[in-house]
């Protein structure tokens, strides 16, 4: 007797059970948490920094940002790797004998990716923001909020749009 369909859970219990393949999801998961919340939270208030500014600083910055955006990523990573691979020696004298090493382990990729992404966030969502009138952040001033708090109660509910998208290219 030959099985006709051949079903057979084989195949996902090797991927599963003998490679490891719920440990290498969870560092999936947990870089892919990391990388949209560090560059969402640092992206919201750059970009609505630099959206709001008048300098020609501002200006630089995202230039600045964007050439980084622009160079191969292996450039990048070139930078990173000795830093990464070394980071016991050259923290010790910070750390002592609890010095971390930082390569091959989820913190050092959610860096780079971060560094890789975060300038395409900024200007994403310095867009956004340049599109809310300023008169928005000025009349919650005036009603008595703090910067911050304007920019909390006021500018992110009317943001949510801008945040989610870029949310999902760092997700990407």
């Amino acid at each position: 007797g030959h099985d006709a369909i051949g079903l057979t859970t084989e195949h996902y219990e090797a991927v599963w059970i003998d490679r490891n393949f719920t440990r290498n999801f969870g560092n999936s998961i947990l870089v892919t948490a990391g990388v949209v919340s560090i560059s969402l939270t640092v992206g919201t208030l750059a970009g609505y920094g630099l959206a709001r500014s008048r300098t020609d600083l501002a200006f630089w910055l995202l230039i600045i940002a964007l050439i980084f955006r622009a160079l191969p990523h292996s450039v990048l990573v070139a930078g990173y790797l000795p830093v990464f691979i070394k980071s016991a020696e050259i923290l010790r004298p910070i750390f002592g004998d609890f010095a971390p090493v930082l390569y091959g382990k989820p913190w050092a990729v959610i860096a780079v990716l971060v560094s890789i992404n975060q300038p395409f966030t900024i200007w994403m969502l310095r867009s956004f923001f340049h599109n809310i009138p300023a008169e928005l952040d000025e009349a919650a001033r005036v009603d008595g909020c703090s910067h911050f708090q304007a920019f909390r109660r006021v500018i992110m509910p009317v943001m949510w749009p801008g945040v989610i998208t870029a949310g999902l290219f760092s997700f990407l």
